[in-house]
């Protein structure tokens, strides 16, 4: 009988271990689970936060962009300004010297006509002698 009591006292403690074994285990299943559900959170969490923070650089660099592109105009005008300059003051000079050139044949015009005219008054010769003309 002893035996019998002995055996079933050790069939029951296997039984509550065993028991006991499965409630921890469950346990310890439900807080990994619990785990694995607030580390995935996090995650999504993180990876929210890691693309707005990309979207925020994209903007910036795309903005740095723009600059160094509107940079790069003004500059490129600069460069044609002054390499364009010489051949503008040239353009300009040859046609400030056209207009002299006008000018001045109006005026040998005027001057010759006022020689013709010299030869009959004598007032308008000694003017124009004494503006050694």
């Amino acid at each position: 009988m002893k035996k019998i009591l002995f055996i079933l006292f050790t069939l029951n403690t296997f039984i509550l271990a065993d028991e006991s074994t499965n409630l921890i285990l469950h346990e310890i299943k439900v807080l990994r689970e619990d785990m694995n559900k607030q580390v995935n959170a996090l995650r999504e969490d993180m990876n929210k936060q890691v693309n707005t923070l990309r979207g925020d650089m994209n903007k910036r660099f795309e903005q740095v962009d723009k600059r160094i592109d509107n940079m790069n105009t003004i500059l490129l005008v600069v460069m044609a300004l002054i390499f364009a300059s010489p051949f503008i003051a040239i353009y300009l000079r040859d046609r400030r010297e056209e207009s002299d050139k006008k000018q001045f044949d109006k005026l040998r015009g005027v001057i010759i006509a006022l020689k013709e005219m010299a030869e009959d008054n004598e007032k308008l010769a000694r003017s124009l002698k004494y503006s050694n003309i």
